[in-house]
């Protein structure tokens, strides 16, 4: 069953989403625990099925879980393990962990809840562009829905309690991964990372560190989750995104002046003309060509392909997926090569 809910494409990178020239997608995490019990860290064995157990039995009884199925971990490979921690539908703390634990999956893979990762609960949810609202309102209604049979630990000063501290409080983290080329190559994108630091919101990189992140991909996401309320943290992250956005287009705008117009193109085919006949290719490499596709899309500079196109090469070019399309296990340059071959067919 798993493997055929992976063979089809996730809808949130598969699909188009608001403001997608620059924010590739966007993920919300909500965690919430069970009061009667210990953190899954301090859990028995036999804690943690009664923890999976209460849940399941909610999922199983409510009509908002009609579409999808849960899966335990015990019963899924390594390789489909990899592949849903590729597609952000399980974190590697769910892989890792021991004892009764596993993953409801949505039918469109939009949304999971994780159960004994390092809380009982993990719901994730996941859309296409600058849908910070959206992934609120979905999660917040399978939320509403479990806490009125289940009684979640919370503390009247303190909020939601988790086994993390930063995540004590409303228990919420949302964050978009950003497209940031411009900024990038106007050498602002710490001094943004400095900005919205100073207002209790975080900026890393997606695949890497911040200076020099490849395929000039950034996660920004609110810092913490005590003090604020949900809307207060959708509200404010939703402008700091759209503020990154603006300065993101105003520097693009500087790319296509007339005077800069032919570096611009020259970046573009040349990224074009790699993935189509690349033989060997990195997965950083990979990135920096989709991001310089991504750009020429956005820009005009490229026809004939669209932004969800390259968004779900991002996924499928990741090491589990690779491997289920060659069918076996595969080295570095196993991987590099069946890469390699994969732009080629996407793109000529």
């Amino acid at each position: 069953m798993l493997r055929t809910l992976l063979d089809r494409p996730a809808r949130w990178f598969a699909s188009s989403g608001p403001d997608e020239d620059c924010v590739v997608y966007t993920q919300l995490s909500l965690v919430r625990n069970l009061a009667d019990f210990p953190f899954p860290d301090r859990c028995s064995d036999d804690e943690k099925r009664a923890v999976e157990d209460q849940i399941l039995s909610v999922l199983e009884h409510s009509e908002h879980f009609a579409w999808g199925q849960y899966y335990p971990l015990s019963e899924l490979g390594e390789h489909d393990a990899r592949l849903l921690v590729e597609r952000h539908l399980i974190s590697p703390w769910l892989v890792e962990g021991q004892g009764a634990r596993g993953v409801f999956v949505s039918d469109d893979q939009c949304v999971s809840i994780m159960v004994n990762e390092r809380d009982h609960i993990r719901y994730t949810a996941l859309a296409a562009g600058m849908q910070v609202q959206d992934v609120w309102n979905r999660v917040s209604e399978l939320d509403d829905s479990l806490a009125a049979t289940l009684d979640f630990a919370y503390d009247p000063k303190f909020g939601y309690l988790s086994s993390s501290l930063d995540e004590v409080g409303t228990g919420l983290r949302i964050a978009s991964v950003l497209h940031l080329p411009g900024l990038t190559s106007a050498g602002k994108v710490l001094p943004l990372e400095q900005s919205i630091r100073k207002s209790h919101h975080a900026m890393t990189g997606a695949f890497g560190d911040i200076a020099g992140a490849p395929g000039y991909l950034y996660i920004m996401s609110n810092r913490g989750t005590l003090g604020r309320s949900e809307e207060e943290i959708v509200y404010h992250l939703k402008s700091a995104i759209g503020d990154a956005v603006s300065q993101e287009r105003a520097a693009r705008t500087a790319l296509t002046r007339a005077e800069s117009l032919p570096a611009l193109a020259d970046r573009v085919g040349r990224a074009l003309g790699i993935a189509r006949g690349a033989r060997v290719l990195e997965f950083q490499e990979a990135l920096d060509l989709l991001s310089a596709l991504r750009l020429g899309i956005a820009t005009g500079q490229v026809e004939g392909f669209t932004i969800p196109q390259l968004n779900e090469l991002v996924v499928t070019a990741q090491a589990a997926h690779l491997e289920s399309r060659q069918g076996e296990e595969c080295d570095h340059f196993a991987l590099s090569t069946a890469r390699a071959s994969l732009f080629r067919e996407r793109f000529s």
